[in-house]
């Protein structure tokens, strides 16, 4: 895969992706990763150590430029507790909500999915 890669994942395959990549590639060089809905593995709601990100994973990730997660407000089933253990787990990951999305993205505004996406990428979005 190129170095200039932007990787996307939604919900269990957003935070398997960084779990991955934190400890099965550390170093690995990307340009982004994009999450959507992406839930924290270890909370109440989400206990199961076999999907939990590692303790050293936000420094094993150097390799990835930027890292951006997007939750809707109204997701029924990824909530802002996963945003905020994110955010401890991955300091430099830029956390945005939106409103109207859910947990699919099937509905609601597009513009603040492709908007994370090109800031993922490096460019500023034109919508």
């Amino acid at each position: 895969m190129a170095p200039g890669a932007v990787l996307i994942g939604h919900s269990l395959g957003a935070s398997h992706l960084l779990r991955v990549l934190a400890i099965r590639r550390p170093g690995f060089r990307a340009r982004g990763v994009v999450g959507l809905a992406a839930p924290f593995w270890g909370l109440a709601d989400w206990d199961a150590s076999g999907y939990a990100f590692p303790e050293c994973g936000a420094r094993r990730l150097h390799g990835i430029g930027r890292i951006e997660l997007l939750r809707s407000a109204d997701d029924e089933v990824v909530g802002t507790a996963d945003d905020d253990a994110c955010g401890r787990a991955l300091p430099r990951a830029r956390i945005t909500r939106t409103e109207g999305n859910g947990h699919d993205f099937a509905s609601g505004p597009l513009a603040p999915v492709s908007g994370t996406v090109m800031r993922a990428i490096g460019r500023q979005s034109a919508v």
